[in-house]
């Protein structure tokens, strides 16, 4: 029995040690940046041609967060990453687990090695791949009608690299993203095309 407890003891003391010696990964300040923009609990507005208004609260933390030391089960590493999401009032019909857009960057399970985060972007029902390479990603120029000024977006649409979550039933066809405002504008399957108007 003493035997058994000795063993516990050494191993909850090296489990202990271990833990405190893990090297943080941080996002860079550029990948940072995609998050300096937002307030929490802001309410951010999209209007459609037909002016319907969407409406959005802002979840977001000011800083970068980092996963738990743990190497035994983790590695060597704590991963930084950062969240945003705006979650919607309205959910279109959908499952209230589809109800908003997220964009998170996460250094998880990388090393040193890796220049670039892991990103992931999705809107209601349209889920991006974990590992999004901007760079792959077709641009745009959005005019934003209401704010009478033009901005370059990234543009994901269901099919090649953005997949439906929803088991067939997909009630958007597309998202324009971009570091200034995050989520610029989307298109239901009916033509329904909204656009960042203001927030609050």
């Amino acid at each position: 029995m003493k035997i058994y407890y000795y063993l516990l003891l050494t191993l909850t003391l090296n489990s202990c040690l271990s833990n405190s010696s893990c090297t943080k990964l941080s996002l860079s300040k550029e990948e940072q940046s995609w998050f300096t923009n937002y307030r929490d609990n802001e309410i951010r507005l999209y209007k459609s041609q037909s002016d319907d208004i969407d409406t959005f609260v802002v979840s977001v933390k000011p800083v970068q967060s980092y996963s738990l030391c743990n190497r035994i089960e983790l590695g060597e590493y704590q991963y930084g990453f950062r969240n945003v999401s705006f979650l919607a009032k309205e959910c279109h019909g959908l499952d209230d687990m589809y109800c908003d857009f997220t964009m998170r960057f996460t250094k998880e399970f990388q090393n040193e090695t890796d220049q670039k985060c892991n990103k992931r972007f999705s809107f209601f029902d349209l889920r991006s791949e974990k590992m999004t390479d901007l760079s792959e990603l077709p641009m745009v120029i959005d005019t934003l009608r209401y704010l009478n000024k033009s901005t370059k977006s990234y543009v994901f649409e269901n099919g090649a690299g953005v997949k439906d979550a929803n088991a067939g039933y997909c009630f958007f066809d597309n998202f324009h993203v971009n570091k200034e405002y995050g989520l610029v504008k989307y298109q239901t399957r009916k033509g329904d095309v909204y656009e960042f108007w203001k927030k609050l």
